[in-house]
Protein backbone atom coordinates (compact mmCIF):
# COMPACT_ATOMS: atom_id res chain seq x y z
CA UNK A 1 0.00 0.00 0.00
CA UNK A 2 3.12 2.34 -0.03
CA UNK A 3 5.22 3.74 2.45
CA UNK A 4 4.21 4.52 5.73
CA UNK A 5 4.91 8.78 6.03
CA UNK A 6 6.25 11.01 9.02
CA UNK A 7 3.12 13.20 9.70
CA UNK A 8 6.25 15.78 10.54
CA UNK A 9 7.73 15.62 7.44
CA UNK A 10 5.93 12.91 4.44
CA UNK A 11 9.47 13.36 2.74
CA UNK A 12 10.94 11.17 6.05
CA UNK A 13 11.06 7.92 7.38
CA UNK A 14 8.46 7.38 10.54
CA UNK A 15 11.45 4.58 11.72
CA UNK A 16 10.46 1.47 11.94
CA UNK A 17 9.79 -1.45 12.42
CA UNK A 18 6.73 0.23 13.86
CA UNK A 19 6.80 2.72 11.82
CA UNK A 20 3.14 2.80 11.31
CA UNK A 21 2.25 2.92 14.93
CA UNK A 22 4.16 5.67 15.71
CA UNK A 23 2.80 7.64 12.99
CA UNK A 24 -0.64 6.94 13.46
CA UNK A 25 -0.34 8.21 17.08
CA UNK A 26 1.61 11.67 16.01
CA UNK A 27 -1.23 12.29 13.78
CA UNK A 28 -3.84 11.91 16.02
CA UNK A 29 -5.58 8.83 14.37
CA UNK A 30 -5.87 7.01 17.93
CA UNK A 31 -4.23 7.79 21.36
CA UNK A 32 -1.70 4.52 21.53
CA UNK A 33 -0.92 1.99 19.08
CA UNK A 34 1.13 -1.26 19.70
CA UNK A 35 4.21 -1.79 19.13
CA UNK A 36 7.18 -4.22 19.67
CA UNK A 37 10.75 -3.99 20.32
CA UNK A 38 13.44 -6.38 19.76
CA UNK A 39 16.39 -3.97 18.56
CA UNK A 40 14.66 -0.36 18.80
CA UNK A 41 11.64 -0.64 17.21
CA UNK A 42 9.44 1.52 20.01
CA UNK A 43 12.39 4.00 20.68
CA UNK A 44 13.48 4.55 17.29
CA UNK A 45 10.01 5.14 15.83
CA UNK A 46 8.81 7.21 18.53
CA UNK A 47 12.10 9.39 18.39
CA UNK A 48 11.46 9.93 14.43
CA UNK A 49 7.59 10.98 15.06
CA UNK A 50 7.99 13.19 17.96
CA UNK A 51 6.05 10.97 20.36
CA UNK A 52 6.20 9.14 23.74
CA UNK A 53 8.22 5.31 23.30
CA UNK A 54 8.70 3.32 26.44
CA UNK A 55 10.58 -0.52 26.06
CA UNK A 56 9.84 -2.39 29.34
CA UNK A 57 12.01 -4.43 31.28
CA UNK A 58 12.69 -8.18 29.75
CA UNK A 59 9.77 -10.75 30.49
CA UNK A 60 7.42 -7.86 32.02
CA UNK A 61 4.70 -8.03 29.51
CA UNK A 62 3.68 -11.31 27.98
CA UNK A 63 4.01 -12.25 24.22
CA UNK A 64 1.30 -14.98 24.53
CA UNK A 65 3.18 -16.19 21.74
CA UNK A 66 3.59 -20.23 21.16
CA UNK A 67 7.58 -19.87 20.99
CA UNK A 68 7.25 -17.81 24.15
CA UNK A 69 9.38 -14.74 24.38
CA UNK A 70 10.02 -13.94 20.70
CA UNK A 71 13.57 -13.25 19.48
CA UNK A 72 15.22 -15.70 22.86
CA UNK A 73 13.50 -12.95 24.79
CA UNK A 74 15.19 -9.33 22.86
CA UNK A 75 11.67 -8.48 21.37
CA UNK A 76 9.28 -6.69 24.26
CA UNK A 77 5.76 -5.56 23.59
CA UNK A 78 4.17 -2.14 24.96
CA UNK A 79 2.71 0.73 23.07
CA UNK A 80 3.58 4.01 21.55
CA UNK A 81 1.50 6.88 23.00
CA UNK A 82 0.99 10.60 23.23
CA UNK A 83 1.55 10.55 27.26
CA UNK A 84 3.35 9.33 30.05
CA UNK A 85 0.11 8.38 31.55
CA UNK A 86 -1.27 6.51 28.91
CA UNK A 87 1.60 3.87 28.47
CA UNK A 88 1.95 3.90 32.92
CA UNK A 89 -1.90 2.75 31.98
CA UNK A 90 -1.45 0.12 29.23
CA UNK A 91 1.68 -1.27 31.21
CA UNK A 92 -0.63 -1.77 34.12
CA UNK A 93 -2.92 -3.40 31.71
CA UNK A 94 -0.62 -5.89 30.17
CA UNK A 95 2.42 -6.95 32.58
CA UNK A 96 2.18 -10.24 33.42
CA UNK A 97 4.32 -13.43 33.14
CA UNK A 98 4.34 -15.66 30.28
CA UNK A 99 2.11 -18.51 30.56
CA UNK A 100 2.33 -21.55 32.22
CA UNK A 101 4.52 -20.07 34.18
CA UNK A 102 4.04 -17.97 37.29
CA UNK A 103 5.04 -14.49 38.98
CA UNK A 104 7.87 -15.25 41.41
CA UNK A 105 6.97 -12.24 43.18
CA UNK A 106 3.96 -10.07 44.61
CA UNK A 107 2.81 -7.91 41.63
CA UNK A 108 3.49 -4.59 42.86
CA UNK A 109 1.52 -1.39 42.96
CA UNK A 110 0.39 0.32 39.14
CA UNK A 111 2.24 1.84 37.25
CA UNK A 112 0.00 4.32 37.12
CA UNK A 113 -0.60 4.96 40.28
CA UNK A 114 2.49 5.79 41.77
CA UNK A 115 3.00 7.62 38.45
CA UNK A 116 2.91 11.31 40.13
CA UNK A 117 5.56 10.06 42.99
CA UNK A 118 8.35 12.09 42.40
CA UNK A 119 11.55 10.21 41.91
CA UNK A 120 14.41 10.62 43.92
CA UNK A 121 17.64 12.13 43.54
CA UNK A 122 19.43 10.35 40.39
CA UNK A 123 22.95 9.71 39.08
CA UNK A 124 22.76 9.62 35.39
CA UNK A 125 25.21 8.75 33.01
CA UNK A 126 25.97 10.52 29.61
CA UNK A 127 27.08 9.03 26.55
CA UNK A 128 26.69 10.66 23.18
CA UNK A 129 27.88 7.89 20.96
CA UNK A 130 26.65 4.56 20.94
CA UNK A 131 28.61 1.22 21.88
CA UNK A 132 30.39 0.53 18.66
CA UNK A 133 31.44 4.02 18.85
CA UNK A 134 28.84 5.53 16.33
CA UNK A 135 29.05 9.65 16.65
CA UNK A 136 25.68 11.69 16.25
CA UNK A 137 24.74 14.84 14.14
CA UNK A 138 25.10 17.87 16.14
CA UNK A 139 21.58 18.19 15.92
CA UNK A 140 20.97 15.30 18.18
CA UNK A 141 24.65 16.01 20.21
CA UNK A 142 22.64 19.73 21.19
CA UNK A 143 19.30 17.42 22.42
CA UNK A 144 21.15 15.39 24.81
CA UNK A 145 23.17 18.57 26.37
CA UNK A 146 19.65 20.33 26.40
CA UNK A 147 18.23 17.22 28.00
CA UNK A 148 21.04 16.79 30.45
CA UNK A 149 20.52 20.21 31.58
CA UNK A 150 16.81 19.95 31.96
CA UNK A 151 16.85 16.88 34.21
CA UNK A 152 20.34 18.52 36.36
CA UNK A 153 17.37 21.53 37.13
CA UNK A 154 14.87 18.74 38.09
CA UNK A 155 17.27 17.91 40.71
CA UNK A 156 19.58 14.88 39.37
CA UNK A 157 23.08 14.27 38.96
CA UNK A 158 24.77 14.47 35.25
CA UNK A 159 27.62 12.47 34.76
CA UNK A 160 29.77 11.25 32.04
CA UNK A 161 29.17 7.43 31.25
CA UNK A 162 31.60 5.37 28.84
CA UNK A 163 30.38 1.76 27.61
CA UNK A 164 32.62 -0.81 29.10
CA UNK A 165 34.82 -2.08 26.10
CA UNK A 166 33.36 -4.84 23.81
CA UNK A 167 29.77 -4.28 24.85
CA UNK A 168 28.64 -3.66 21.07
CA UNK A 169 26.11 -5.95 20.29
CA UNK A 170 27.27 -7.08 16.97
CA UNK A 171 26.04 -10.16 15.61
CA UNK A 172 25.31 -11.57 18.89
CA UNK A 173 21.62 -11.70 18.07
CA UNK A 174 21.90 -13.52 14.95
CA UNK A 175 20.76 -17.28 15.89
CA UNK A 176 17.59 -15.34 17.94
CA UNK A 177 16.20 -13.53 14.79
CA UNK A 178 17.54 -16.09 11.81
CA UNK A 179 16.51 -18.98 13.29
CA UNK A 180 12.52 -17.56 14.52
CA UNK A 181 12.43 -16.04 11.01
CA UNK A 182 13.24 -19.40 9.04
CA UNK A 183 10.78 -21.36 11.85
CA UNK A 184 7.99 -18.56 10.61
CA UNK A 185 8.77 -19.38 6.97
CA UNK A 186 8.82 -23.18 7.81
CA UNK A 187 5.18 -23.05 9.48
CA UNK A 188 3.81 -20.66 6.62
CA UNK A 189 4.84 -23.18 4.10
CA UNK A 190 3.76 -26.36 5.83
CA UNK A 191 0.23 -24.20 5.82
CA UNK A 192 0.65 -23.44 2.48
CA UNK A 193 1.81 -26.53 1.32
CA UNK A 194 4.61 -25.69 -0.62
CA UNK A 195 7.71 -23.53 -0.23
CA UNK A 196 8.52 -19.93 -1.04
CA UNK A 197 9.05 -19.01 -4.95
CA UNK A 198 11.82 -17.36 -5.83
CA UNK A 199 11.90 -13.88 -5.34
CA UNK A 200 8.55 -14.16 -2.90
CA UNK A 201 10.11 -13.19 0.14
CA UNK A 202 12.64 -10.37 -0.32
CA UNK A 203 16.13 -9.76 0.04
CA UNK A 204 16.09 -9.63 3.70
CA UNK A 205 14.01 -12.51 4.97
CA UNK A 206 16.27 -14.41 2.05
CA UNK A 207 19.45 -13.34 3.96
CA UNK A 208 18.05 -14.38 7.31
CA UNK A 209 17.28 -18.15 6.12
CA UNK A 210 20.57 -18.16 4.55
CA UNK A 211 22.57 -17.48 8.09
CA UNK A 212 20.07 -19.22 9.96
CA UNK A 213 20.61 -22.15 7.34
CA UNK A 214 24.67 -21.65 7.69
CA UNK A 215 25.24 -21.58 11.35
CA UNK A 216 26.08 -24.28 13.40
CA UNK A 217 25.04 -25.28 17.03
CA UNK A 218 28.74 -24.61 18.44
CA UNK A 219 28.53 -21.57 16.54
CA UNK A 220 25.28 -20.06 18.37
CA UNK A 221 26.96 -21.58 21.43
CA UNK A 222 29.42 -18.95 21.42
CA UNK A 223 27.46 -15.95 20.31
CA UNK A 224 24.92 -16.77 23.26
CA UNK A 225 28.05 -17.14 25.79
CA UNK A 226 28.88 -13.04 24.08
CA UNK A 227 25.60 -12.05 25.28
CA UNK A 228 25.81 -13.36 28.22
CA UNK A 229 29.06 -11.85 28.60
CA UNK A 230 27.89 -8.19 27.77
CA UNK A 231 25.02 -8.33 30.11
CA UNK A 232 27.81 -8.62 32.98
CA UNK A 233 30.12 -5.93 31.19
CA UNK A 234 26.94 -3.34 31.31
CA UNK A 235 25.43 -4.63 35.09
CA UNK A 236 28.94 -3.63 36.19
CA UNK A 237 29.01 -0.47 34.90
CA UNK A 238 25.58 0.61 36.23
CA UNK A 239 27.07 0.05 39.40
CA UNK A 240 28.03 4.54 39.27
CA UNK A 241 25.16 5.49 37.95
CA UNK A 242 21.22 4.84 38.39
CA UNK A 243 20.08 6.19 34.56
CA UNK A 244 21.74 5.86 31.33
CA UNK A 245 21.03 9.16 29.05
CA UNK A 246 22.35 8.19 25.45
CA UNK A 247 20.63 8.80 21.67
CA UNK A 248 17.77 6.86 20.62
CA UNK A 249 19.37 7.32 16.59
CA UNK A 250 22.56 9.26 15.08
CA UNK A 251 20.73 11.34 12.72
CA UNK A 252 17.18 12.98 12.13
CA UNK A 253 14.63 10.96 10.56
CA UNK A 254 16.22 9.90 7.51
CA UNK A 255 14.35 10.40 3.56
CA UNK A 256 11.83 8.04 3.17
CA UNK A 257 12.47 5.07 0.71
CA UNK A 258 16.24 5.12 1.66
CA UNK A 259 17.00 2.36 3.48
CA UNK A 260 14.52 0.09 1.82
CA UNK A 261 16.07 0.94 -1.62
CA UNK A 262 19.24 -0.29 -0.20
CA UNK A 263 17.71 -3.42 0.62
CA UNK A 264 16.69 -4.17 -2.81
CA UNK A 265 20.48 -3.65 -3.94
CA UNK A 266 23.09 -4.41 -1.80
CA UNK A 267 22.60 -6.04 1.75
CA UNK A 268 25.98 -4.97 3.23
CA UNK A 269 25.14 -1.79 2.30
CA UNK A 270 21.71 -1.47 3.86
CA UNK A 271 22.86 -3.28 7.23
CA UNK A 272 25.60 -0.91 7.66
CA UNK A 273 23.73 2.62 6.62
CA UNK A 274 20.48 1.22 9.10
CA UNK A 275 23.00 0.28 11.93
CA UNK A 276 24.73 3.65 11.53
CA UNK A 277 21.15 5.26 11.76
CA UNK A 278 20.17 3.79 15.00
CA UNK A 279 23.07 1.88 17.44
CA UNK A 280 22.04 3.21 20.17
CA UNK A 281 18.99 1.26 21.20
CA UNK A 282 19.69 -2.67 20.83
CA UNK A 283 22.03 -2.99 23.89
CA UNK A 284 19.01 -2.60 25.87
CA UNK A 285 17.15 -5.58 24.87
CA UNK A 286 20.69 -7.69 24.80
CA UNK A 287 20.62 -6.69 28.72
CA UNK A 288 16.72 -6.68 29.13
CA UNK A 289 16.94 -2.99 30.96
CA UNK A 290 13.44 -0.67 30.48
CA UNK A 291 14.51 1.84 27.96
CA UNK A 292 12.55 4.76 26.58
CA UNK A 293 12.58 7.38 23.75
CA UNK A 294 11.36 10.83 24.98
CA UNK A 295 10.27 13.59 22.34
CA UNK A 296 12.34 16.58 23.73
CA UNK A 297 13.43 18.38 20.82
CA UNK A 298 14.07 18.68 17.57
CA UNK A 299 16.12 20.49 14.49
CA UNK A 300 16.51 23.69 12.49
CA UNK A 301 13.20 21.91 10.10
CA UNK A 302 11.01 21.15 12.89
CA UNK A 303 11.61 17.14 12.72
CA UNK A 304 11.41 15.65 16.20
CA UNK A 305 14.54 14.38 17.98
CA UNK A 306 14.12 11.66 20.41
CA UNK A 307 16.53 11.22 23.56
CA UNK A 308 16.86 7.87 25.48
CA UNK A 309 16.30 7.47 29.01
CA UNK A 310 17.42 3.61 30.52
CA UNK A 311 17.52 2.44 33.75
CA UNK A 312 18.10 -0.89 35.17
CA UNK A 313 16.78 -4.49 35.19
CA UNK A 314 13.15 -4.28 36.64
CA UNK A 315 13.27 -0.03 36.90
CA UNK A 316 10.11 0.01 35.25
CA UNK A 317 7.92 2.08 37.76
CA UNK A 318 10.84 4.51 38.42
CA UNK A 319 11.57 5.00 34.91
CA UNK A 320 8.12 5.96 34.15
CA UNK A 321 7.85 8.15 37.32
CA UNK A 322 11.33 9.84 35.73
CA UNK A 323 9.30 10.31 32.40
CA UNK A 324 6.67 11.62 34.22
CA UNK A 325 8.40 14.48 35.50
CA UNK A 326 10.48 15.38 32.84
CA UNK A 327 7.02 15.51 31.02
CA UNK A 328 5.38 18.12 33.33
CA UNK A 329 8.76 20.09 33.18
CA UNK A 330 8.50 19.99 29.08
CA UNK A 331 5.03 19.15 28.08
CA UNK A 332 4.86 17.62 24.84
CA UNK A 333 1.76 15.61 24.32
CA UNK A 334 0.32 19.60 22.95
CA UNK A 335 2.66 19.48 19.72
CA UNK A 336 1.21 18.77 16.82
CA UNK A 337 2.70 18.15 12.89
CA UNK A 338 1.95 20.99 11.19
CA UNK A 339 -1.65 21.28 9.34
CA UNK A 340 -2.96 18.87 11.99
Amino acid sequence: HGPTLNPWDPTRTPGGSSGGAAAAVAAGMLPMAHASDSGGSIRVPAACCGVFGYKPSAGLVATGAAIGPLVGGFNCDHVVTRSVRDSAAMLDATAAPERPFKATSPVPDGYLATLDTAPPRLRIGLVTTSPAGHVVQPEIARALERAAKLLAGLGHEILPFDWPEGVAPGDSADPLWTAEIALMVDQRAAVLGRAPAPGELGPVIEEALRIAGAMTIREAAHRRLRRWEIRRLMDHAMTGCDVILSPVTSEVPLPSGLLSGLAQQDLSAWGARTGAFAPHTEIFNLTGQPAMSLPLDHDDDGLPIGVQLAGRLGADRLMLQLAREVEQALPWAGRWPKGL
